[in-house]
């Protein structure tokens, strides 16, 4: 399998933040890599790949899992009206 590297948009030049997740047989890892060296890296079984990519979505770029990608609140604020 191949890496998933994930930055945010739009994408300028480098240097910038990524988000990578990679898949090591029963193991998932995934880890952000900044431009200020507060790197992060978080190792779990495969079955916690999808909770932990959002985990890292929100907590690193502020992008939720909502058709708009913003927090709950706003998005329910968007469809209310």
């Amino acid at each position: 399998m191949t890496d998933l590297v994930v930055v945010p948009t739009p994408v300028l030049s480098p240097p910038y933040d990524e988000v990578i997740v990679r898949y090591q047989g029963p193991w998932i890892t995934v880890e952000t890599l900044t431009h200020n060296g507060r790197n992060d890296r978080i190792r779990r079984p495969a079955e916690d790949a999808v909770p932990l990519f959002w985990r890292f979505m929100i907590e690193k770029f502020g992008i939720h899992p909502s058709p708009s990608g913003a927090p709950p609140d706003e998005e329910l604020a968007r469809t209310d009206g």
